[in-house]
């Protein structure tokens, strides 16, 4: 299956960071473990301007047996979370039912806030 995204940001580390020139486009986040994100991304067509969060603390407790994670790996809500942020609309709710919300805010300070 395919999948046509249009003209989005892909939150990808191998991108530009992220910035406020990137305001007024839509996301795109693949939610799923780092090993498969290869694999799916070419189920997607659109074009695609990768850009990557600036150097962000987890709070989730990663523990992959298969292949390591990036060394500023975010869980997925947490990359959005931090993305709605960053283009200055952020969005609390996200986190309302996420169970390391109160860490992930504590060990980003600097991520802008409502």
């Amino acid at each position: 299956m395919r999948v046509d995204a249009g003209r989005r940001i892909w939150l990808h580390p191998d991108g530009e960071e992220l910035g406020p020139a990137d305001r007024g486009l839509g996301l795109l986040l693949i939610d799923c473990t780092w090993r498969r994100v290869e694999a799916l991304s070419k189920r997607i067509d659109g074009e695609l301007l990768r850009r990557r969060l600036p150097n962000l603390i987890t709070a989730y407790p990663r523990r992959s047996k298969l292949v390591p994670d990036p060394e500023h790996g975010l869980a997925s809500v947490e990359a959005l979370y931090a993305a709605l942020a960053l283009l200055d609309a952020p969005c609390p709710e996200l986190l309302a039912r996420y169970h390391w919300a109160a860490e992930f805010l504590a060990a980003n300070p600097d991520l802008p806030r409502c």
